[in-house]
């Protein structure tokens, strides 16, 4: 049997990207980066949790037969 992961109802103009994988490796990492403006280069991962109205929301540890990670786009920008 495996887990199916789900992510809350999303908003009109919201985006969340999911990772998932299986009983191994334990742990993989989603990372994002992107130009939020033409002076701000944003990253968001396990380390940088937040950035430009995007936020990493779930980091699983335990392999990802038991989750996801989880980044979440406030709103689909121009980035």
């Amino acid at each position: 049997m495996r887990s199916i992961p789900l992510v809350p109802e999303l908003s009109d103009g919201e985006l969340a990207l999911v990772l998932t994988w299986g009983y191994s490796p334990r742990d993989l990492d989603i990372h994002v980066e992107f130009v939020a403006s033409p002076n701000i280069l944003c990253k968001c991962d396990y380390s940088s949790h937040q950035c430009g109205g995007v936020k990493y929301q779930t980091d699983t540890t335990l392999g990802g037969d038991r989750g996801a990670d989880v980044i979440k786009f406030d709103y689909i920008g121009d980035f």
